[in-house]
């Protein structure tokens, strides 16, 4: 409650020139939604993996690239769990990840 003495209001002198982005961000591949707006994601492929130490198991992690997210966002998930998911990902690229 100590905000409760403020005004909910600015003054025009904080407002400042929109500069817009002349390069907008365009979606060449639009997503296919599902009736409940979610969608679904696909690895693409390992790009690394990573021995991690839980509960006095060593439990190996694999990097994954998802076909929604890009590089930028890849994911680590436990290899178990890809290679129930995703046999074929497993299989065609673990190789060259461990090279």
């Amino acid at each position: 409650m100590q905000y409760a003495r403020l005004h909910n209001v600015f003054h025009v002198s904080q407002l400042r020139k929109c500069l817009s982005d002349k390069h907008p961000l365009l979606i060449d591949n639009p997503i296919e939604l599902e009736e409940d707006l979610s969608y679904r994601e696909a690895p693409i492929r390992i790009l690394d993996t990573q021995e991690r130490k839980l509960m006095g198991r060593s439990i190996l992690m694999l990097k994954i690239q998802w076909n929604h997210n890009g590089e930028e966002e890849p994911t680590w998930e436990m290899e178990r769990e890809i290679q129930e998911k995703y046999p074929e990902l497993y299989e065609n690229s673990i190789n060259r990840v461990l090279e």
